[in-house]
């Protein structure tokens, strides 16, 4: 579970390219996706905020709780708060931690590119790291993650993640290509679940048996209002038990 969320961080940190893709006249597709957990800062931007706050609770070594109300009754909130804070006039945003006092630390700020129809994000960098939006039929369908600030013509993704959609056009799974700490390729698994209003409400993260059957072995569950993602909690799935691994709370400004 937690590989996700680096990747999800490393992908708060990047901005926009020369790349041009061809939307024409599409509508953009958001309901039954899960764009707005990939691109918080478009959600934030759509809903006229442009600060969000994460507050982290996690849970003790081998503590098992069985709601967030009861993790949260029993551990504190972690002192240090993630927080995405964007001028979007300026298509620049910058993600930073606050500690206890209010401290900020650990700045790192990027900027994005849209495509020449206003619709898209195509691109975002920042510290050293560039990533490619690629949208078809108006609907994310990958994102490619390069070192550096811009897409050579020798440039080599270490990460690629591919979005596949059902016949209805809700966005089912993806798959994430990249390397681990030793250059080694290894794959990621995961599939989305939605609302009835098409909100993003799951993320499983597949696994395998000792027969090599899918399994799911995590997963985040998800709350949102008016577009705006409230609440993350991560679980772990060992069997058919699971446990809370953490919870995150996400207020705006």
């Amino acid at each position: 579970m937690m590989v996700m969320k680096k990747i999800k961080r490393i992908g708060v940190m990047f901005f926009a390219t020369l790349l041009f893709v061809g939307c024409g006249a599409e509508k953009h597709i958001i309901s039954n996706t899960p764009e707005y957990y990939y691109l918080p800062e478009l959600s934030m931007m759509n809903a006229k905020k442009t600060k969000q706050i994460s507050t982290l609770f996690v849970a003790s070594d081998e503590s098992d709780y069985e709601t967030v109300e009861e993790l949260k009754n029993s551990v504190q909130a972690n002192a240090d708060r993630s927080v995405i804070e964007c001028d979007f006039k300026n298509r620049a945003c910058e993600e930073y931690t606050l500690d206890a006092s209010d401290n900020k630390t650990g700045s790192v700020p990027y900027t994005y590119r849209f495509d020449q129809n206003e619709k898209y994000i195509i691109s975002k960098v920042g510290d050293n790291i560039f990533r490619e939006f690629i949208f078809g039929n108006g609907k994310l369908a990958s994102i490619n993650d390069y070192v550096g600030v811009e897409k050579t013509a020798d440039s080599v993704a270490f990460a690629k993640r591919s979005f596949h959609y059902a016949s209805n056009g809700t966005c089912i799974s993806n798959i994430v290509d990249t390397i681990d700490n030793t250059g080694t390729p290894i794959q990621y698994r995961y599939n989305f679940q939605y609302t009835d209003t098409g909100d993003l409400s799951r993320i499983n993260t597949i696994g395998f048996d000792a027969e090599g059957k899918e399994i799911i072995v995590g997963h985040i569950d998800f709350t949102f209002e008016n577009g705006l993602m409230t609440t993350a909690t991560y679980y772990a799935t060992v069997g058919e038990e699971e446990r809370i691994v953490s919870h995150h709370e996400y207020t705006y400004e």
